[in-house]
């Protein structure tokens, strides 16, 4: 969320703020049941919600002040480190996406796709 979002909420603000919340999401607004559940809260089947199905329009919408997001962490990253967004409950959930690199151990790769497999191990260590 945008630190004027998190501003509004208030210094007693706690995730059940979030019930009463505009939620933005881009999959799927089960992941934010899920979410919730982290901290035993149910979220109301009448929840104030908007699906972006587009990365970067959810990300404005966030950035802007419209309500809270969810993201996947790596995509927002550099907001947060540098303050335009902020995540102000420390709760992540694994939402069953995964991303797979797979190759024949059987067949020597070519070049290219040895550059490719190193750089790809060395962005998901990081």
């Amino acid at each position: 969320m945008s630190p004027a979002f998190f501003k509004a909420m208030g210094k007693g603000g706690g995730p059940d703020w979030l019930l009463h919340s505009p939620l933005l999401y881009e999959f799927d607004l089960n992941h934010w049941r899920l979410w919730f559940d982290k901290f035993g809260l149910s979220m109301p089947a009448d929840a104030r919600s908007l699906r972006l199905s587009d990365s970067h329009a959810l990300r404005r919408m966030a950035l802007d002040g419209h309500g809270a997001a969810l993201f996947f962490s790596s995509l927002i990253a550099d907001d947060l480190n540098c303050g335009r967004s902020v995540q102000p409950f420390p709760a992540s959930i694994h939402v069953g996406y995964d991303y797979y690199l797979n190759y024949s151990s059987a067949v020597d790769l070519p070049r290219k796709a040895k550059v490719f497999r190193r750089f790809v191990a060395r962005e998901c260590t990081t």
